[in-house]
């Protein structure tokens, strides 16, 4: 059975003898979607190419009777495919299990006690940082963030996807920090950026703001630090007065300011962020540093000593750094302890009366509390520490020790 002239009108014909859509009866032919739908608007105004012509002459062939007493009917309506002036075609109806399908999608939803305990368990890895090993919880994190993906492409309850982004923008938040640690950079930038357009989509300004902080934190360890304070300022600009202000206004403004040489704005943000924790719940001790609550008082010390730093001003150091080092001292953490340690080493190399040996007697403890888990800013502070020490007494023997831990430490960060 041939047709002597496929048009427009007779491939809707079809279709509708068929009782498929227009992207079910496109897939049938195995044609574009777009190339029927243009049919059947022109309707009987186009005649089709003669390979397509063959492709429908063999599916008219192919089909039972049932569809070819429906074509038939459908050719004897007179109306089918008739445009009149100002008409934009004939509508396309869909087929019913494809509305049906899409109640079923928007009906979808993740098993609740599978939703909490997924976002129990990256939530704990996000506040307890400090005190966990990185080659224990980064494969399981990763298993997590993938298993996290996979539930927001199937979840179709609102609320639910909400709490999907956000799990999913803490895993990749913390994916991104520990890639900073590693030094894989490139890496790093694409897990917080991800964790920041996470965020957005779980629409919680806090969790932007804290993707944002994790953002300048990796710009200020690729020493692109006019990139990290814009980072923070706009992440101030999202936190509000949440918690995240004292991180990103010290952390993030501060440090990035006080490497571009601007000691006022340092004073001015330092000062802010002692003024924010009046508003919050402050930690006592050491908090995670990528936790999504307060900075306590010994972490806003630590990170304006840093600040102070780059800045060369020892003696502001030293006093910031006498009030977190209690705190640090007690906490968990072998990289807070050894930042402190190697950034109090620096200030004594910035004094007037400075000491060698106390100085590269601080850096060598830094690299054994760091032991055999380094991370990039341990390397590149003693690296600097060894750049202000060689500029005051030059290439001595004293150093030497330093050299070669950084060397031994930058090859197991390899």
């Amino acid at each position: 059975m041939a047709v002597a002239r496929w048009s427009g009108r007779q491939t809707r014909a079809l279709r509708e003898a068929r009782r498929m859509s227009v992207r079910a009866f496109a897939a049938h032919l195995g044609v574009a979607v777009a190339s029927v739908s243009n049919w059947e608007r022109r309707g009987a105004d186009i005649r089709l190419r003669d390979e397509t012509a063959e492709i429908l002459d063999l599916d008219l062939r192919m089909a039972d009777e049932e569809v070819r007493a429906r074509f038939d009917a459908a050719l004897a309506d007179r109306r089918l495919g008739e445009v009149t002036p100002g008409d934009p075609g004939p509508v396309v109806d869909e087929n019913v299990s494809e509305v049906l399908e899409r109640i079923h999608r928007r009906g979808r939803q993740v098993d609740p006690e599978i939703l909490r305990r997924l976002s129990n368990e990256v939530l704990d890895v996000v506040a307890r940082y400090e005190e966990l090993d990185h080659a224990e919880f980064v494969p399981e994190l990763r298993r997590q963030r993938v298993q996290a993906e996979s539930l927001i492409d199937v979840c179709g309850r609102p609320e639910q996807r909400r709490q999907l982004f956000e799990v999913a923008c803490a895993a990749s938040g913390v994916l991104g920090y520990v890639a900073v640690g590693q030094g894989r950079f490139p890496l790093a930038e694409a897990y917080c950026a991800e964790a920041f357009q996470l965020g957005e989509c779980a629409e919680r300004a806090e969790l932007m703001a804290w993707a944002r902080g994790l953002q300048s934190f990796c710009a200020y360890y690729l020493q692109d630090y006019t990139t990290a304070l814009d980072l923070a300022v706009d992440g101030l600009r999202h936190a509000g007065a949440g918690p995240q202000s004292v991180r990103l206004a010290v952390n993030g403004a501060a440090r990035a300011m006080g490497r571009l040489g601007d000691a006022q704005g340092v004073h001015r943000l330092v000062g802010e962020a002692q003024e924010m924790q009046s508003r919050h719940d402050v930690p006592p001790g050491i908090a995670s540093s990528i936790g999504l609550g307060c900075y306590s008082e010994a972490q806003v010390s630590s990170n304006a000593a840093t600040a102070y730093l780059s800045l060369g001003m020892p003696n502001q150091v030293r006093r910031h750094l006498d009030r977190a080092l209690p705190a640090i001292d007690a906490a968990g953490s072998p990289w807070g302890r050894a930042l402190v340690k190697i950034d109090l080493a620096t200030a004594v190399t910035q004094d007037r009366q400075a000491d060698l040996e106390q100085a590269c007697g601080l850096v060598l403890a830094a690299f054994e509390d760091a032991g055999d888990r380094p991370v990039v800013s341990i390397q590149q502070r003693a690296v600097e520490f060894t750049r202000y020490a060689t500029q005051r007494w030059g290439q001595v023997r004293d150093l030497d020790p330093v050299h070669d831990a950084t060397s031994r430490f930058w090859g197991a960060r390899a």
